[in-house]
């Protein structure tokens, strides 16, 4: 299996065109040192029936995908090396603290009302239910790890800063 870092951006078509609001998006992955798939990129299956069972693929979301680099199609080089225990979450340039980097940029854009966010090791029907902060990512997702052993089935729902 797999480990995928997945998930769905709610957006407000209002206040962003789509083009735009992906742009916006990518650009600060790419500032994050980060590589996302949207939309219609999101081509795994296991990811897309997930998102299909959770409602989470209904016109005001956009599916997105996080890889370490546009190398990759999972997101396995994400999260393998806190499996091994090679990585800690307060280390420089860990990409769990990268990735809420990116969400707290993302939760910034116009036209983004919140992103649900799901960690799992292929597929799965059930998962933890969630809400964090996006600074507070690295730490939760890595006191699940340690707490499981492995990436755990995880949907954190994040909302933008009051």
């Amino acid at each position: 299996m797999s480990y995928f870092l997945f998930g769905s951006l709610t957006t407000d078509p209002s206040q962003a065109k789509d083009d735009d609001l992906a742009w916006r998006i990518a650009d600060a992955a790419s500032a994050s040192r980060l590589f996302v798939l949207l939309g219609p990129n999101v081509h795994q299956r296991v990811v897309l029936d997930i998102l299909r069972a959770r409602s989470l693929l209904a016109d005001e979301h956009l599916p997105l995908l996080l890889t370490r680099s546009p190398l990759y199609d999972t997101s396995e080089e994400l999260l393998a090396n806190y499996i091994a225990g090679e990585d800690e979450p307060g280390s420089a340039g860990n990409s769990l603290n990268r990735v809420g980097e990116w969400l707290q940029a993302v939760l910034q854009v116009p036209g983004v009302r919140e992103v649900n966010l799901l960690t799992s090791d292929g597929f799965d029907d059930v998962f933890t239910e969630l809400r964090a902060r996006a600074d507070q990512l690295a730490d939760v997702v890595m006191a699940r790890i340690q707490e499981e052993g492995d990436v755990p089935s995880l949907s954190i729902r994040l909302l933008p800063p009051p």
